[in-house]
């Protein structure tokens, strides 16, 4: 009695015992799996975080900028003519007609636009000094040279045409026309005109004057009965030696490359009936065009000589900026904004990360990062 008993006890005790083991077993297994779960997740998770950080290091610095990532900037609110870029490239120096005043903005519009300089109100025509320290400003048929630093300034008889600062150094070119003999010489010398030099006699008052190079001008004079017809020429201030460029054209814009080695052009094709643009190598002389309907005023030149830049009105009016390669043809819509703009005067920063330029809409100066 006592034996059996007994055997039945250890058989609870032994029921027990499988049990404790059997929830132990349960218990570790349990955990193992999340675990290993875990792990599994953390791994992949730690994998894909490589993954991306590796991604965005090679790729970081090669990631042009999206058309949405492009940032249109008005950076004036009144009228604002001849805009030029400072000699460093980093502020827009323009002049406002109704006040005569000179002004100076950041091309990135992190600045109020401040006055450099008060001038003569009205003005037809500006040209700056390389160095933007000096300048002519033209009020109808009376010129004034103003010296920014000192602030000297002289006036000149109505004699003087389209006068031209070098920006390479203290030189000016110019034409000096007597209306009575209807004749006249276009002319270099020193910016004060202490001393000159005739290059070329002429019988035609309308030139209009820049310089190309350091020993370079290029001439342009309209003809035609409207007035819309454009002869270029290149005019060499050391030899006096005169060629014709681009010959005689419609409605011609045109803009030399940094280089002065192309030049880029737009014309009236009477045969096409609009506005295409062409380049020319003046190494090789030859015309070349670009299927791309604007004009030479909305576009400019890359640093590389064979990038442009271009706005071109769109199908339902306003301007729409591209890249182009002139070489491949190749163009890129790189902004479509979302103001009507109509395009003047494109210029390009010296870092080439903004584009400058006048919305003949409103006559605001307005920039686009790129």
């Amino acid at each position: 009695m006592i034996s059996l008993n007994f055997n039945k006890n250890q058989n609870k005790d032994y029921d027990k015992l499988l049990k404790f083991l059997t929830l132990v077993l349960v218990v570790l297994a349990t955990f193992l799996g999340g675990y290993i779960w875990n792990k599994r997740i953390a791994d992949t998770q730690q994998a894909s975080i490589l993954e991306n950080s590796l991604t965005t290091r090679f790729n970081g610095d090669i990631t042009e900028k999206t058309a949405s990532q492009l940032r249109l900037i008005k950076l004036t609110s009144e009228d604002s003519l001849f805009p030029i870029l400072s000699e460093n490239g980093k502020n827009v120096l323009y002049y406002v007609p109704s006040s005569g005043e000179l002004r100076s903005v950041s091309v990135d519009g992190s600045n109020s636009p401040q006055v450099i300089s008060n001038t003569p109100t009205s003005a037809n025509h500006v040209s700056w000094s390389g160095d933007r320290k000096k300048l002519f400003i033209t009020v109808g048929k009376n010129s004034t040279f103003l010296n920014l630093e000192t602030g000297a300034s002289k006036k000149f008889s109505t004699g003087l045409i389209s006068p031209a600062l070098s920006p390479f150094e203290d030189k000016l070119a110019y034409l000096s026309f007597d209306e009575d003999e209807n004749k006249g010489n276009i002319r270099v010398s020193d910016s004060q005109i202490s001393s000159y030099k005739n290059l070329m006699q002429t019988r035609v008052s309308d030139w209009t004057i820049n310089w190309l190079g350091s020993t370079e001008l290029y001439l342009t004079k309209r003809s035609g009965q409207d007035r819309r017809t454009h002869d270029v020429f290149i005019l060499n201030t050391e030899t006096a030696g005169l060629q014709n460029v681009l010959g005689i054209k419609k409605d011609l814009e045109f803009k030399w490359s940094k280089g002065g080695n192309k030049v880029l052009y737009s014309y009236y094709n009477i045969y096409d009936e609009v506005n295409n643009l062409y380049y020319q190598n003046m190494n090789q002389r030859i015309e070349t065009k670009i299927d791309f309907e604007t004009t030479a005023s909305k576009c400019a030149w890359g640093i590389d000589d064979k990038t442009i830049y271009c706005a071109k009105t769109g199908q339902f009016g306003g301007d729409t900026f591209y890249k182009i390669n002139i070489e491949t043809g190749e163009s890129e819509n790189i902004y479509t904004p979302s103001v009507d703009i109509d395009v003047e005067g494109l210029m390009l920063t010296p870092t080439e990360d903004y584009l400058i330029f006048k919305n003949l809409n409103n006559n605001r100066l307005y920039s686009l990062e790129i």
